[in-house]
């Protein structure tokens, strides 16, 4: 997820994000932070997402949001780039459905304000939720069990 000011764009692996998340919910989810801290035309925003699914054998698996962050001081004109005041970015989105993705990237760009303008977005984003991750994974299967907590038939003889 990177974030930097502009006219509020939202590109989603360098597509528009309505074209990425198809559903209405999953795009609220996806600017919600924006919303929340008035932020929506003022930065644009881009997430590079892995592809849905694929991390268990029955194709289910987590979104989750890696661990770095880094801010970049301003960028000068170049023949080819545009300056940027300032540019935040926090790690890939990868693995779990669409829904999953979309709030993956909300909290990527919750974390991305929260580390450009700690004063300004990181009390309202913390007391919205904003900035905790949601810690649930799914639970490895068993021996001895056709999945992680399913058991074969019970048979007497």
């Amino acid at each position: 997820v990177f974030i930097w000011e502009g006219a509020g764009r939202v590109l989603v692996n360098r597509q528009p994000f309505d074209r990425y998340f198809p559903d209405v919910l999953q795009r609220a989810a996806l600017l919600k932070p924006l919303m929340m801290t008035g932020a929506l035309g003022r930065f644009n925003v881009a997430i590079k997402a892995g592809p849905p699914g694929g991390r268990g054998p029955d194709g289910a698996g987590r979104a989750v949001l890696g661990a770095s962050t880094a801010c970049r001081a301003p960028r000068r004109a170049s023949a080819d780039r545009a300056p940027v005041d300032a540019l935040c970015a926090v790690h890939q989105v990868d693995g779990g459905g669409r829904s999953g993705q979309a709030q993956a990237s909300a909290h990527g760009i919750a974390r991305a304000l929260q580390n450009f303008d700690p004063a300004a977005y990181r009390a309202q984003l913390k007391r919205a939720g904003a900035l905790k991750r949601d810690r649930r994974m799914v639970e490895r299967k068993k021996p001895g069990r056709p999945k992680a907590r399913k058991a074969f038939a019970w048979v007497k003889r």
